[in-house]
Formats: C-alpha cells, sequence, structure tokens
C-alpha cells in the first residue's frame, strides 16, 4: 500500500509576524526605497522570502511608470524560480491591479484578496522573460492558494515605512479547502507510484493547529453539503453531499482513502466510492465513512 503524509498549514502566529517584520523593516531601511509597504504574512515566511520580496519592490519601482501609484508583490507557496511574472487584471470596481510575482515552476499563483479578480472568466495579462500573453483569470489564479508573502507596494515622497503588518492567512482558505488542496497534491505522488507498483494509496493529513471534525473530511472529500429544493412546490428535500467533493466521480482515483489526524481527537477515514485500487476498511485507522450502493455515506467502524 502507497501512503502519502501531508500535513495542514497552522495559522500564523504572532511570532512569525513579529519576525517578518522585523526582517522587511532591516531590508527596507537598509535599501532606502521610496515606498510604504502594507504585509500579509503566510506559512514558510523565512530569510529568502524577505530578500526575493525587496527584490520585487525595487523591481516594480524601475518598471512601472509614474501614473501606477500602488502595486502588489506576491511570494507564492511551492517551488518558484529567480525569474518573476506580472500580472495585469481588473478588481470588483473595474480598477486596474499590477501585480509582480515569483515566478512559479507549476501551479497556480495566490492573489490579494482584498483585489482578486472582479470576473475570474475574464482575460488576465500574463508577462513573463518579455513575452506578452493573455489568459482567463481562473486558469492561472487562485484566491485559495495562499502565498508565504504579501505586499500592497505605494510610492512615497516620505521616508521609507511599513504601515501595517498581519497574517495572510483569510477565513475563506479554510480546512476544507486546504484538505482538498492536500489530498490533490497528493494524488499526484500516489500516482506515480502506482505507475511502478499497482497498490492501494493513502494520504494521511496532518491538522495539529485544531481538533478535526468528521464534517470537514466528508465535506472535503464527498462534497459541501446541498439541500435540494423541488419545484414547483418549493418543498425542501434531505441534505445530500454535492459533486464538487476531491474523491467524487473519477477524480482522484489513485487516493483509496484518506485519513485526517490530530493530537485532538480520534482519527478519521474516508473511503473513495470509485478508487483505482480499492483499500480493505480494517486498514483504516479510526471512524471509516464509505458510500455505500444508493449513495448513502455510511460509518464502519
Amino acid at each position: 500500500m502507497w501512503v502519502e503524509v501531508k500535513e495542514l498549514d497552522p495559522p500564523v502566529s504572532q511570532t512569525q509576524i513579529d519576525i517578518a517584520y522585523r526582517e522587511l523593516s532591516q531590508r527596507l531601511t537598509k535599501l532606502k526605497l521610496p515606498v510604504v509597504l502594507d504585509c500579509w504574512v503566510g506559512p514558510g515566511f523565512d530569510h529568502r522570502v524577505g530578500k526575493i520580496a525587496m527584490h520585487l519592490v525595487h523591481l516594480g519601482l524601475r518598471k512601472y511608470s509614474a501614473d501606477v501609484t500602488s502595486w502588489y508583490v506576491c511570494i507564492p507557496r511551492g517551488n518558484y524560480q529567480a525569474d518573476c511574472v506580472d500580472f495585469i487584471w481588473r478588481d470588483r470596481k473595474g480598477m486596474k491591479v499590477h501585480t509582480i510575482s515569483a515566478k512559479l515552476t507549476t501551479g497556480l499563483y495566490g492573489v490579494p484578496l482584498a483585489a482578486g479578480p472582479g470576473n475570474w472568466i475574464a482575460n488576465v495579462d500574463v508577462t513573463s522573460a518579455g513575452v506578452i500573453r493573455s489568459c482567463a483569470a481562473y486558469k492561472i489564479l487562485s484566491e485559495v492558494e495562499t502565498c508565504r508573502l504579501v505586499l500592497r507596494v505605494e510610492r512615497s515622497l516620505e521616508s521609507a515605512r511599513i504601515s501595517s503588518v498581519g497574517s495572510g492567512i483569510f477565513n475563506n482558505v479554510a480546512t476544507v479547502q486546504q484538505i482538498r488542496n492536500a489530498v490533490d497534491d497528493a494524488a499526484k505522488q500516489l500516482d506515480s507510484g502506482q505507475n511502478a507498483r499497482k497498490a492501494p494509496g493513502v494520504v494521511e493529513v496532518y491538522n495539529d493547529a485544531f481538533g478535526a471534525t468528521p464534517d470537514e473530511l466528508l465535506r472535503a472529500c464527498l462534497g459541501d453539503l446541498t439541500i435540494p429544493i423541488y419545484r414547483p412546490s418549493l418543498t425542501r428535500g434531505n441534505p445530500m453531499y454535492g459533486n464538487n467533493g476531491i474523491l467524487r466521480g473519477r477524480k482522484n482515483r489513485s487516493v483509496s482513502a484518506v485519513t485526517y489526524r490530530s493530537r485532538h481527537c480520534q482519527a478519521i477515514s474516508v473511503v473513495h466510492p470509485e478508487p483505482m485500487y480499492p483499500v480493505r476498511l480494517n486498514w483504516l485507522d479510526g471512524d471509516v465513512y464509505y458510500v455505500d450502493g444508493d449513495g448513502s455515506v455510511v460509518r464502519a467502524h
């Protein structure tokens, strides 16, 4: 059996925010850049992130004309290169948003939630290595992808300073979405292993920031709770799980089951309804949930 282990991001602590504030303040003072910064710190901030971010702030000062008075700098999660990529989109108010990001080797780019695209099917201008192209926002950006660091940069005629600093983890990056992201990523690793040896694949998700609940795991794997309304009587049907779960249909069939763990409570497991390689229920820990023949969710043990 193949096992892929993932750990969910804990909330950013005040200590981490303080460390980021000192790091960015020192670099800003040393470089003497004529800007005011608002900072949002995410998981994974370190010395290298601060260095790259300030390089991109300096690049924005040289790149953008004087009529661009503010822009964003993002350091995404995942593997990124020394190069950068430039985005231009319109926010919910129709205003242009300029963003410079470290360039990912693969994956979606996180966006500053306060200034995300107003229309996710509208085109975004993307400039990389001097080449400009356009693509739909949803194909390259994501509101649920957290960044290691987001800076709002504003030109200033006064001395350089940091105006505010806070956590970059927002409420809509919830536990359910974090589980889906972790399982989706782990599925690719399990798929590679199963190409070499055919065997069930289990994703072990650890989350010590707060306790795991069956509701969170079931929603992540099987879909958000949905209540059908029948027309024309407008009567309410029985609640059911929707089709947006990470283990629904033919999604991530390399994942035979997901086990969710925390030091605060008992383990919980959910079995894929249509796995590529079925797993025995007695191989899984804690309460085990599966979908039976009529589509009902059943707890095995």
